[in-house]
């Protein structure tokens, strides 16, 4: 039995949170072992290269919080509108799946190796053997490593948790492009089915940057089209198109988002706090997003980007969006700008007709990107009432 599958097994016992958390510490450090003296030589530079970059992440992310009045993490905030007290997003009910360590339980645990000393060699070989119509959460706890495979969890398929070993350590990637698969299949991970989560895991389109002079260059690292789906830690990697943020309601929490144009697209409801934007874009192109809310409706509709508490870094001058429907709708609240954002800010798609009725604007937010002197008239500044359904998981109809 291999180490992570014994790590599950415990979880059953009835132990305190501080001693899970010792076991949970002892077999890490016995993993780690464990992978050094094993044939991963390769992988783990990867995945040490991912680490290193990231530690800064986690060091800025923690420094532009203090900035912002919102308090840590699981307190409640107080904003000005109403005197009304806005609970932290990151709620009791989502945290507790994790803290908890609740997809353990008495839920089933599918342990990925590449080493063989799991119950697969392959994420989707452990996807294939979940029942249709399943009901239960599963876990498929992906050990350390650089997974090149194309991944889809069909919709018959719900309640899927893909558990990574660390954001830095377990990479899933893949090379298709939409030139050969259509945008919709290029990602390297597709999951089309409800209630899916996934923490601690790298999802990467290794297809490289595009050629400015050809088409059907779409290389997206993920797209989730199923609903209610719930992303916490974990990394995006790629350049045009990374994350399909494609149809329904989602969650990201703590999220690293990386590209070069548009590389966050799609016409779900998405809430991202505290996620970072990193633009890799060159020669003063490219566009963080591009949303896609193609039919009228409240402001809370069934499309639209929220972005809270985000940090965004990188190179060009990219556009904060794109409207890539004709009622686009993206905000961002208390986030650092830090990129050198196109003055203008946003993008009608060249149809002045989506500039009368996209809505788009920030609010709050700091750093030399988000400056609003010269941005588009039809780009919003908003008041505390206006962006107070943007601010908490009632956007997303949450917590689920």
């Amino acid at each position: 039995m291999s180490p992570v599958k014994k790590m599950a097994d415990l979880r059953g016992f009835n132990i305190s949170p501080m001693q899970w958390l010792c076991v949970q510490l002892l077999f890490f450090v016995v993993g780690i072992k464990l992978m050094v003296q094993g044939s991963e030589a390769g992988a783990r530079g990867s995945v040490d290269a991912l680490e290193t970059f990231h530690h800064g992440y986690d060091q800025k992310l923690e420094v532009s919080s203090a900035r912002h009045p919102r308090g840590g993490w699981g307190v409640r905030r107080r904003f000005v509108q109403g005197g009304a007290d806005i609970e932290e997003s990151y709620s009791r009910t989502w945290r507790s799946v994790f803290r908890d360590g609740a997809e353990f339980g008495d839920n089933t645990v599918m342990v990925v190796s590449l080493d063989g000393t799991g119950d697969y060699r392959s994420v989707q070989s452990a996807v294939d053997q979940v029942p249709d119509g399943n009901t239960r959460r599963v876990t498929v706890y992906i050990t350390s490593g650089v997974y090149e495979e194309k991944v889809i969890i069909p919709i018959t398929k719900p309640f899927i948790t893909l558990q990574g070993e660390g954001r830095n350590r377990t990479v899933i990637t893949w090379n298709d492009t939409a030139d050969a698969a259509g945008t919709l299949m290029s990602a390297s991970v597709v999951v089309k089915a409800d209630h899916f989560i996934a923490r601690d895991i790298s999802f990467k389109n290794s297809a490289g940057p595009p050629v400015p002079t050809r088409v059907n260059m779409q290389a997206a690292a993920f797209r989730i089209s199923g609903d209610m789906a719930f992303l916490y830690g974990c990394n995006f990697f790629g350049y045009q198109d990374t994350l399909y943020d494609h149809e329904g309601r989602h969650y990201y929490y703590r999220c690293l988002i990386e590209g070069s144009e548009d590389f966050i697209f799609g016409v779900a409801r998405s809430l991202f706090e505290r996620c970072w934007l990193h633009s890799i874009a060159e020669d003063g192109r490219g566009a963080l997003v591009a949303q896609g809310k193609y039919y009228p409706g409240s402001i809370m509709g069934t499309s639209g980007y929220s972005f809270v508490s985000c940090i965004i870094t990188g190179t060009g001058r990219p556009w904060l969006g794109r409207a890539w429907g004709q009622y686009s709708t993206v905000v961002y609240s208390f986030c650092e700008m830090d990129a050198d954002i196109i003055p203008e800010g946003w993008y009608d798609w060249g149809l002045p007709e989506r500039a009368r009725t996209a809505y788009v604007g920030q609010y709050r937010c700091t750093g030399r990107g988000a400056n609003t002197t010269g941005r588009v008239p039809w780009a919003r500044e908003l008041t505390d009432g206006e962006a107070q359904p943007f601010l908490s998981i009632q956007f997303i109809d949450g917590p689920w």
